[in-house]
């Protein structure tokens, strides 16, 4: 996925009830494009007064469906983490990641 693929997603496909699918993007733009199932869940359960371990099956059913489907992300399941398909640069994480704390707050 391109660096305007993912903008585009982010501003104009992704719909939302709530906060997981710019939170799990914003952490994997921030992390290199990788995160663990558990560090994903902990940022998941900052935005929310839920257990972690809550999200963590979450995590796994939409966001990690949607995500996928969209060719967003991949999920290694040997290493049990996330991975981020496109690896955007300098400026563009910024950007990416201003798009995703604006979604949150939405």
């Amino acid at each position: 996925m391109t660096f305007s693929e993912l903008r585009l997603f982010l501003t104009d496909t992704m719909s939302m009830s709530e906060v997981y699918q710019p939170v799990i993007i914003k952490e994997l733009l921030e992390n290199g494009g990788t995160c663990s199932k558990e560090h994903l869940a902990a940022r998941l359960a900052d935005h929310d007064a839920s257990v972690q371990e809550y999200y963590q099956r979450i995590l796994m059913r939409w966001p990690k469906i949607t995500l996928t489907k969209h060719g967003v992300v991949e999920y290694d399941r040997v290493s049990k983490s996330f991975v981020l398909t496109s690896n955007p640069m300098g400026d563009d994480v910024g950007d990416l990641i201003k798009i995703c704390e604006e979604k949150i707050v939405e």
